[in-house]
């Protein structure tokens, strides 16, 4: 039996890893949609995850929750729509949050690139860069646990990296290893990373019919 209070520090881990995982395309969409600066909309980020902690949100989610990117477009509309105006931390007068994005902000908060998107093509586009992120940082612990990290080396310098016109001799005399060595490491680091942002996408989408969709959407979007 769980201790006391026990629920209710599990349905905040839940949001909390939520959060973690999608401050950014909230973020993002509230600056566009709000035309926040950098402050207000962390502020509103925070809030709209709050919100969904103190609502049990993340439970109906995660009972029907369909697409996940469609359930969180759906989600923050309607607190968009429903939420009062006046602010929120003021009400509760510590203006102290219960969760916390502080360990997700790696990411740029600039909006640069969104500028003349609507909110839900900046959700989209930084939805689809946080799942390429998680993908090619899960894939290159794997390969340093594995002992084996210049294979995620080789791969993230040929695929990821902005140089150009890159070629195997050139990886090949960078890490000093042979060009088949650069061949075979690449087409190892590419199958994992697929088969990694593959199982990322899975946990946001309910059926196998879903999965595949948001895959064409996703590598898609990266043509």
């Amino acid at each position: 039996m769980r201790a006391p209070g026990a629920d209710e520090e599990a349905r905040r881990g839940d949001v909390e890893a939520l959060a973690t995982s999608y401050w950014a395309p909230v973020y993002g969409y509230l600056r566009a949609r709000w035309k926040l600066d950098q402050v207000a909309a962390l502020d509103r980020t925070q809030e709209f995850f709050l919100w969904m902690l103190e609502r049990s949100v993340f439970d109906k989610a995660d009972r029907s929750r369909g697409r996940f990117r469609a359930f969180l477009k759906t989600t923050l509309g309607n607190w968009l729509t429903d939420r009062a105006r006046a602010d929120l931390a003021q009400k509760r007068g510590a203006g102290e949050l219960p969760i916390s994005i502080e360990g997700a902000m790696g990411g740029s908060l600039e909006i640069r690139d969104d500028v003349g998107k609507t909110p839900d093509e900046v959700l989209d586009d930084r939805w689809r860069r946080e799942l390429v992120r998680r993908a090619l940082d899960e894939v290159e612990e794997e390969f340093r646990r594995e002992g084996r990290p210049v294979y995620f080396s080789v791969f993230q310098d040929y695929f990821v990296a902005a140089e150009t016109d890159l070629d195997y001799a050139e990886l090949a005399d960078r890490y000093s290893i042979s060009r088949h060595d650069v061949s075979n490491y690449l087409r190892k680091a590419k199958q994992r990373y697929r088969a990694r942002l593959r199982q990322i996408v899975a946990d946001t989408v309910t059926t196998p019919a879903e999965l595949e969709e948001e895959l064409a959407w996703l590598f898609g979007s990266e043509a």
